[in-house]
């Protein structure tokens, strides 16, 4: 492709027809800066699809160049990218027959028949150039498998978790387990005939073979760190790299891989992986866009800097002198001079998406980290940046019209635009609080909210802004309209999950829930008395009778929820970390799994109808569904484990400011009190939780919330340094903990 010179900053290139207009990425040379446009492939309109990152925005750990046209990526949640024309576009497969783990690696043999492997010990084979994939077992085992490598179609070795060998002698039909006396993780395998073969893998360890397999010889490099990168440019040459930065290299006849050399020291970079071109160029990768070139075997090394903010992952040099390099975030390189420069093939900003609001199947906004506002006017095709003339991290963004709207974020910014975001200005609140939602019932009546209480009110639409005075150890962090005069809202205090309602339009709040470890995140309500809050580990409430009572309900997922959504009084929607989705079609009786394609934690969701919806978040993330999500997915979340002990665990952080976790387990049913003691034996706060059900409550998947300590004492003052003891009083005993609180 041609490469062009362009401002980033004031052009965007349209790229396809379902697709963002992009924000151009560099490609980078010594002393230049050019810049170059992709494009992908139109997408189904089947489930989930990505506008930005773009071609898609899953982190990339494997790459393979089949010729210099074709190359195929691997990555996160089960992400396969297929490229024949050399990167000008990009298909896209993703959780084939229900394979949603990580890929880590992919090998072709030739043009058509490739594997790829990763999470769970999943094996893909393709015959058909990557365009279909099918999945080739090899027993029950579920460890991890991280690298794979051929020698021709027939014969190659595929290495992983717990220092697994596999060897296939018939294309892949059988795999067979060999057996060697390392049992820590190998990471990457290669072999240059059916009988001599090299693996890499933890503790500076190399092993080989020559006899196929049938028996290992253990090597140890002088060299601290795993052993992530491993090429052989023949039986006599080879290469691997230290994720602590070292690189060695090999020279024998008939002692290949039994000595190795120092030939590079990169300082104060993560390696992550290595390949060459021939006997003479090759290039090592690494974290925050490191690489280092050598066109004399590693004699000399020059280091250039793609892009700072992107870990690389992947290399492959396969098809002189074409190469590719991926990385985190979906981003991808390529070389045509055995890389002396290097065009992007990815594009899109990838902050955090927090926040998100939607007028119609045209118009949205999105923000998030460093003050980032992005805006769409044609359903997502593309994605504009607008200035915010702000670096805060912005929560939530609510437009009344397609010119009126609001955004707000920390340190107690509020952000307001008369003409659709094209100029964004502040309004001075009094308060540096974080302020997490704002919402309006009328162009005229806007609630914001916030941490430490914070609740800010408008009736002449962001005007004025009133402070209403509420307790400042409540967090708020969603609320709701019903009616002019009722609002919800949701929150925590102190590690208490809480649910708030005010029935005269935000004047006074009344608390309508309080439960320990049950930090909620978000709350939405289809009619006057049916509602539904969500928050930390899974938690899913369920009102029918306006507030009275709240129970909890069964989800798929056991993850974090971070929002919710309706967009008619049967049809919802709930988003949360690792891409979870989760959607109702009875009015919130029942919730159903949806594949996302991501495992980005998801933080807003949006629908103008029952069918056109989009979800934001981390990395930037942003996915658009024209059929509500596609089918449902089965899942099995994972069950909590039933201590055998009741105890108290060690708090984290520890030392610890401002706050800290109590994590604690319960082997039974009991009543609850933490109490926290000075050095002294004073008791300075007592905290009684109620009666809790048996389980671990320690913020692991699948577990409750942990307690939280604001390092205040019971009239709320803040505690000076020093040493505190927390205690968990149960029905079972006494447990008791060393805590440092350093101011």
């Amino acid at each position: 492709m041609k490469a062009i010179r362009i401002d980033v900053h004031s052009c965007l290139m349209k790229i396809s027809a379902v697709c963002m207009a992009v924000f151009l990425q560099p490609r980078y040379s010594m002393g230049q800066g050019i810049f170059s446009s992709i494009s992908s492939e139109p997408l189904p309109p089947s489930g989930w699809f990505w506008q930005n990152p773009l071609p898609q925005g899953n982190d990339l750990y494997g790459v393979f160049t089949v010729d210099r046209r074709r190359a195929v990526a691997v990555g996160a949640a089960g992400t396969i990218l297929l490229t024949t024309n050399g990167g000008r576009n990009w298909s896209m497969q993703s959780g084939i027959k229900d394979v949603r783990i990580h890929l880590r690696s992919i090998f072709f043999t030739d043009t058509l028949a490739g594997f790829a492997v990763g999470d769970n010990g999943k094996i893909l084979r393709t015959e058909n150039g990557g365009n279909s994939w099918t999945e080739r077992p090899f027993g029950n085992s579920s460890e991890a498998l991280y690298g794979v490598h051929f020698v021709n179609r027939n014969v190659g070795w595929i290495v992983g978790q717990n220092g697994l060998i596999l060897r296939t002698s018939n294309g892949g039909n059988l795999w067979q387990r060999q057996s060697s006396d390392f049992s820590a993780n190998l990471f990457r395998v290669e072999a240059v005939t059916g009988q001599f073969c090299l693996s890499s893998g933890a503790d500076h360890t190399i092993l080989r073979t020559s006899t196929g397999g049938s028996s290992w010889e253990l090597i140890d490099l002088p060299v601290p760190g795993d052993l992530v990168g491993l090429h052989l440019t023949s039986e006599l040459i080879g290469w691997t790299a230290s994720r602590f930065g070292f690189v060695f290299r090999t020279i024998g006849r008939i002692d290949t891989g039994k000595t190795w050399e120092s030939s590079l020291i990169f300082p104060k970079t993560a390696v992550s992986d290595l390949d060459f071109f021939d006997s003479f160029t090759g290039i090592v990768i690494g974290n925050e866009g490191a690489v280092a070139r050598t066109t004399n075997s590693g004699t000399r090394w020059s280091t250039t800097t793609l892009d700072s903010s992107t870990d690389l992952q992947g290399i492959s040099l396969k098809a002189d002198p074409v190469g590719w390099i991926v990385g985190t975030n979906g981003r991808m390189w390529k070389t045509t001079n055995q890389g002396i420069t290097w065009d992007s093939y990815a594009s899109g900003p990838t902050p955090n998406l927090r926040g998100l609001s939607t007028l119609d199947t045209s118009t949205s906004w999105a923000v998030g980290e460093s003050g980032i506002i992005l805006a769409s006017s044609n359903g997502g095709e593309s994605w504009i940046l607008q200035r915010s003339n702000t670096t805060v991290r912005l929560h939530a963004v609510e437009f009344l019209d397609a010119d009126s709207g609001f955004a707000v974020g920390d340190s107690g910014t509020v952000l307001f635009t008369v003409d659709g975001g094209t100029t964004w200005m502040p309004s001075r609140l009094p308060t540096s609080s974080a302020l997490f939602d704002i919402k309006f019932f009328t162009p005229l009546n806007g609630i914001i909210m916030g941490e430490k209480g914070t609740i800010f009110r408008t009736t002449n639409g962001g005007g004025t802004w009133e402070i209403v005075p509420h307790d400042s150890s409540i967090t708020f962090t969603s609320l709701q309209f019903i009616d002019a005069d009722t609002l919800w809202a949701a929150g925590d205090s102190a590690g208490f999950g809480r649910i708030f309602k005010s029935t005269d339009g935000g004047s006074v709040w009344i608390s309508s829930y309080s439960q320990p470890a049950l930090r909620l995140n978000s709350i939405r309500f289809i009619s006057s008395t049916t509602g539904f809050a969500a928050g930390r580990a899974g938690s899913f409430l369920k009102t029918t009778n306006g507030g009275i009572t709240w129970l909890q309900q069964g989800t798929p997922f056991r993850f974090d929820y971070h929002a919710i959504y309706f967009a008619n009084d049967s049809v919802g929607w709930a988003v949360g970390n690792n891409g979870a989705i989760i959607r109702s079609v009875d009015g919130g009786q029942r919730w159903s799994a949806l594949w996302s394609g991501t495992n980005r934690n998801l933080y807003a969701v949006r629908f103008v109808d029952a069918s056109i919806g989009w979800v934001v978040g981390s990395n930037g993330a942003i996915l658009k569904t024209v059929d509500g999500g596609g089918e449902t997915i089965e899942v099995n979340p994972p069950r909590p484990t039933i201590p055998i002990v009741t105890r108290l665990l060690t708090n984290f952080p520890n030392p610890f400011n401002p706050s800290t976790y109590l994590p604690f387990q319960l082997a039974n049913p009991t009543n609850v009190v933490i109490i926290i003691y000075d050095i002294l034996g004073r008791k300075v706060r007592e905290m009684d939780l109620g009666y809790l059900s048996a389980g671990t409550y320690d913020n692991q998947p699948g577990n409750a919330q942990a307690f939280i300590w604001d390092g205040e004492d019971n009239l709320g003052r803040r505690l000076p340094s020093g040493i505190y003891f927390s205690q968990l009083i149960t029905s079972d005993g006494i447990s008791t903990k060393k805590m440092i609180l350093v101011r």
